[in-house]
């Protein structure tokens, strides 16, 4: 266990350490300890999400380190953990003294930026707009998503290597950008309430030969999906 924090101290230090100024960040996919000073130097760090995977997470973290010394000032004045109850993030925030604020999704203003959450099955809140870059790469576990009518635009990769089965677009969405569902193998099935939704390139790339894409007929839908060879379905 010992070397494995050292390994992770290397790994994660030339990510966080060298970036004092950032405010918010997500710890991602994969990194399950947290070496004992990555965010020692962080100190306009506001907002700190720490999703279900993380398992160890030490309050070394959040002490702005000091020369000759372990630990120097505390910051926990501005920090905020962010993370669902249960979680190390929970533990991490009470052991350091850090407010705590139960989530499980990262929203900017309109904009989900992360979903991080253990839950398979996810209902995107009211009132988001967009759904940005990789945002599920944090939850690859989810099978389904119930996305709002008020979402406008889905960036690239936002469901890149889930589990989903089933997709419903809204009508509302005017247009997707690239690889939004890479390598989601098993899915089965793409609803487009909208036919004239605007997909970007490799939409589909990596899924299974099995998927059909379903929309009312005549629209930019069907013709993305005769140029890519797509099975279509009109509604």
């Amino acid at each position: 266990m010992e070397n494995e924090d050292k390994i992770l101290d290397k790994i994660t230090d030339s990510y966080y350490t060298d970036y004092t100024m950032i405010t918010e960040y997500i710890i991602p996919v994969g990194k399950t300890i947290i070496g004992n000073s990555v965010f020692s130097h962080c100190i306009d760090l506001e907002r700190l999400y720490i999703p279900w995977y993380v398992k160890k997470i030490p309050v070394s973290n959040f002490f702005e380190k000091k020369p000759n010394k372990h630990f120097g000032h505390h910051y926990q004045v501005t920090l905020q953990i962010c993370g669902e109850k249960g979680t190390a993030a929970e533990q991490c925030a009470k052991d350091a003294g850090v407010r705590f604020f139960e989530t499980d999704k990262w929203v900017q203003g309109n904009m989900l930026k992360a979903y991080f959450g253990r839950q398979e099955n996810v209902k995107i809140p009211e009132g988001i707009e967009i759904i940005r870059y990789k945002a599920f790469q944090y939850a690859p576990q989810v099978v389904s998503v119930e996305i709002p009518n008020t979402v406008k635009y889905i960036e690239s990769e936002a469901f890149m290597g889930c589990e989903l089965k089933e997709v419903r677009i809204p009508f509302g969405v005017i247009g997707f950008g690239s690889r939004v569902f890479k390598n989601c193998k098993n899915l089965q099935c793409v609803v487009f309430e909208n036919g004239d939704t605007k997909l970007d390139d490799d939409c589909f790339l990596g899924c299974s030969d099995t998927l059909v894409v379903k929309a009312p007929s005549g629209g930019y839908v069907e013709k993305y999906a005769q140029k890519y060879q797509v099975k279509f379905e009109s509604i």
